[in-house]
């Protein structure tokens, strides 16, 4: 069977073997595809990029009562990672100042959610060793760049 469109003379044809399925298209949409002369170069609008999509995520600070020592940040970064952040697709880049834990948030896969900053709220309410949990609105970490 010879497709409509595509000829011979516009350098395509393609011969499917009668199989007794239709074809995707139907032949009167299939056009034929022309190829700009050697040298010239053909802009369309077409093929414009649209903005990046945006990154949501959100900042969190907890603050601690005493001093941890590097075994309880060990322990408590396990926690965070084993019952919030992998369980919900999120992960954080994080950083410990004394009595200070400040990391922002991520979804891995598609964006950080209210729900994400909820749990970790609740998550951090039963934890003994933070002292204050301040979590921040989502915001665009792509555009915060």
């Amino acid at each position: 069977m010879q497709w409509r469109g595509l000829t011979p003379e516009s350098g395509a044809s393609f011969d499917a073997p009668d199989s007794g399925l239709a074809p995707m298209f139907p032949p009167t949409q299939v056009e034929t595809a022309r190829m700009p002369e050697r040298g010239r170069h053909v802009h369309s609008d077409r093929h414009n990029m649209s903005a990046a999509c945006p990154v949501f995520g959100f900042v969190v600070e907890f603050s601690f009562a005493t001093p941890l020592d590097d075994e309880q940040i060990q322990s408590l970064r396990r926690a965070l990672r084993g019952e919030i952040l992998e369980p919900r697709g999120l992960n954080c880049v994080d950083r410990f100042d004394g009595r200070r834990w400040l990391f922002t948030v991520r979804s891995e896969a598609s964006q950080a959610t209210h729900a994400d900053r909820q749990a970790l709220e609740a998550w951090a309410e039963d934890r003994p060793e933070i002292a204050t949990t301040r979590v921040g609105p989502l915001v665009d970490l792509a555009s915060a760049a």
